[in-house]
C-alpha cells in the first residue's frame, strides 16, 4: 500500500511541474497576444489609409511567429504526454491568438481564414495527433466570433473618418459569419453565448449601413442585405 501512494505521488509530482513549466510557455504567449494586441489597435484610427492598414496588419502577423518558439516548448515539456491533458491551460490564449490572426487576415484580404490556415499562422497542427498541439476546433469558433465585436468598432470609426466603403465590407462578412453561426447545432455553453451576443454587433453594422443609405452616402443596393441577417 504504501509503494502504491508513494508511486502516485510521484506522478502527482511530475504532473505538477509539467503543468508549471506550461504555464510559464503561456505566460509568454499571453504577452506576446497583447504586443500584437496593441499593434492592431492602431487599425481603428487609420481607417481612412489602406496601406497604412494593411501594413499594421503586416506587422501584427510578423509579430506572431514569436509564438512558435512557445510552442515548441511546451510540446518538450509535456512529452510524451498527450497535449489534450492541458489543453485547458492554454485554451484562453489560443481563443485570443486566433481572433487576433484572423482580425490582421481580414484586414488584408476582407475575408475569414480558414482553421487550417490559422493553425498554420500560429504554428499548430490540425487532426496531426501525437505530440503535436491541435488547434481545437472550438477554440477557433470562440476566436472568430469575437470578430463581429471588432469590426463593429472598425465599422463606426470608418464612418468618423469618411471612408465608406469599408462599411458595406463589414456588413456583409458579418452578416455570412452570423449566418454561418447559425447553421451550427451549438450546446448552451460558452460558444452559444458568444453566438448570441453576435447579433447586437450585427445589428450594430446594419443601422450603421442604413444611416449611410438614408444620408445617400452608400447606394440603396450596399444596404440590400441587411433586411435579412437577423431571424
Amino acid at each position: 500500500m504504501d509503494q502504491l501512494f508513494n508511486d502516485l505521488n510521484t506522478s502527482m509530482e511530475s504532473d505538477a511541474e509539467k503543468r508549471e513549466a506550461v504555464q510559464k510557455e503561456i505566460r509568454e504567449l499571453n504577452r506576446v497576444y497583447r504586443n500584437v494586441l496593441s499593434v492592431l489597435q492602431k487599425s481603428q484610427t487609420c481607417t481612412n489609409d489602406l496601406n497604412e492598414t494593411r501594413q499594421i496588419a503586416d506587422n501584427a502577423l510578423n509579430a506572431l511567429k514569436e509564438v512558435e518558439q512557445y510552442w515548441q516548448n511546451v510540446e518538450k515539456s509535456i512529452n510524451p504526454v498527450h497535449p489534450e491533458k492541458y489543453h485547458d491551460q492554454w485554451r484562453w490564449v489560443v481563443q485570443q491568438l486566433v481572433f487576433l490572426a484572423c482580425y490582421a487576415y481580414w484586414l488584408k484580404n476582407q475575408t475569414l481564414l480558414s482553421l487550417e490556415d490559422t493553425a498554420q499562422l500560429l504554428f499548430l497542427s490540425v487532426g496531426e495527433g501525437g505530440n503535436h498541439i491541435d488547434l481545437d476546433l472550438e477554440d477557433y469558433l470562440h476566436g472568430i466570433a469575437s470578430l463581429p465585436r471588432e469590426l463593429c468598432r472598425l465599422c463606426v470609426n470608418c464612418v468618423r473618418s469618411g471612408n465608406y466603403d469599408w462599411p458595406n465590407q463589414i456588413h456583409e462578412f458579418v452578416a455570412d459569419l452570423y449566418a454561418g453561426f447559425r447553421l451550427l447545432n451549438l450546446k448552451n455553453d460558452a460558444l452559444r453565448r458568444k453566438f448570441d451576443s453576435m447579433k447586437y454587433d450585427v445589428q450594430k453594422v446594419e443601422e450603421v449601413m442604413y444611416d449611410l443609405t438614408i444620408r445617400k452616402l452608400v447606394s440603396p443596393s450596399q444596404d440590400s442585405k441587411s433586411k435579412e441577417t437577423i431571424g
